[in-house]
């Protein structure tokens, strides 16, 4: 993740700079930076440890609202996987959607806000489809992957309602949300490296 935040920095920075001051690229690829120094040290730790330990890396190293918002995802979802040491499906449904509760807590938003939220939810959705249609977790994942390019592309169209934007009122229209942006690589990071794993 770290590896491909960097790789795309510019591209959301340029997305950060259509609304806001642009420096949502270069703040993503600094928290992601942190983690990548501390993961390591976390090699023999649970799966809730190390996304805790992620979030308040994110939290420490972010400026503006970024680092609160993710550091509240990674927290959220480390706190619903806890000591677990292998993720399943259902497992990543709980994470995705105690993340999902986090972050509307967090931003003080809902799906329509033009949020980060609007690429979350639609993927703890999607998930918590897969599985109850009996898919699973790498073909979960893909579709997850379809669903927040679908909700990326839906902030386009929106108002921003909450945060920093919010400001902006109509004029909002028109441009991606950084946040969703961001979390929309993440997820692909995610999706392309267990694809390539043997």
């Amino acid at each position: 993740m770290a590896r491909d935040i960097e790789a795309g920095q510019d591209y959301l920075t340029s997305v950060d700079s259509a609304l806001g001051d642009g420096d949502h690229g270069v703040s993503m690829t600094v928290g992601f930076r942190c983690v990548r120094d501390r993961v390591p040290a976390l090699a023999d730790k649970d799966i809730g440890t190390i996304l805790k330990s992620a979030g308040m890396a994110l939290v420490s190293s972010m400026g503006g609202a970024a680092g609160p918002l993710y550091g509240t995802l990674f927290v959220h979802a480390g706190t619903a996987l806890g000591p677990k040491l292998e993720c399943s499906l259902a497992d990543l449904v709980a994470a995705a959607e105690a993340a999902c509760k986090g972050l509307a807590e967090r931003g003080r938003c809902q799906v329509g806000d033009k949020t980060i939220l609007d690429v979350v939810q639609p993927v703890a959705e999607a998930l918590k489809i897969s599985l109850a249609n009996g898919r699973d977790l790498m073909a979960a994942l893909e579709i997850a992957l379809e669903a927040s390019k679908e909700g990326l592309e839906a902030t386009r169209g929106m108002v921003c309602r909450q945060g920093r934007f919010s400001h902006f009122g109509d004029r909002a229209i028109g441009h991606l949300d950084p946040g969703a942006a961001s979390a929309t690589l993440l997820l692909e990071s995610l999706v392309k490296t267990l694809r390539n794993r043997p």
